[in-house]
């Protein structure tokens, strides 16, 4: 085992299934601790998306890529990291993510990626990276 106090390797690698299943389950406690009653709905997320992984392969944060293929734009969401690892590796590992976003997005096709974030502090990163705003808005889900 890892001492505390020495820094892991972070890389990025495509999202697989499990994957999919802890993002689901980080995001699903994250609405629970904003009084969410509803479990997040997992089937909503693609298949598709980004994974950052420390040198043990262990996943620190995932990040969902819908493709859009009739408009050549691609939507980056959903974006969540481990709750159980400090802060300061989950900022690492997301702002990795998040610069492998656009080169994924292109190898998958887009000629665009749109993010739609809440959380200012993605969004802080996304404007580092020369991302422009599009709009201001909320996302909302339902059931149809």
């Amino acid at each position: 085992m890892k001492d505390e106090s020495e820094k892991r390797t972070l890389y990025t690698d495509e999202m697989d299934g499990i994957d999919r299943w802890m993002l689901a389950a980080w995001l699903d406690a994250s609405i629970r601790r904003q009084g969410v009653k509803e479990p997040f709905p997992g089937a909503i997320l693609p298949k598709t998306g980004m994974a950052v992984r420390d040198d043990d392969g262990a996943t620190v944060a995932v990040c969902a890529l819908y493709l859009e293929k009739s408009s050549g734009i691609a939507v980056c969401g959903w974006c969540c990291a481990d709750p159980c690892r400090s802060a300061r590796e989950n900022a690492d590992a997301v702002k990795l993510l998040l610069a492998a976003m656009p080169v994924y997005a292109r190898r998958c096709g887009a000629e665009y990626l749109m993010s739609v974030f809440g959380k200012r502090s993605l969004n802080r990163v996304l404007d580092k990276m020369g991302f422009i705003n599009g709009e201001r808005a909320e996302t909302k889900i339902r059931r149809v």
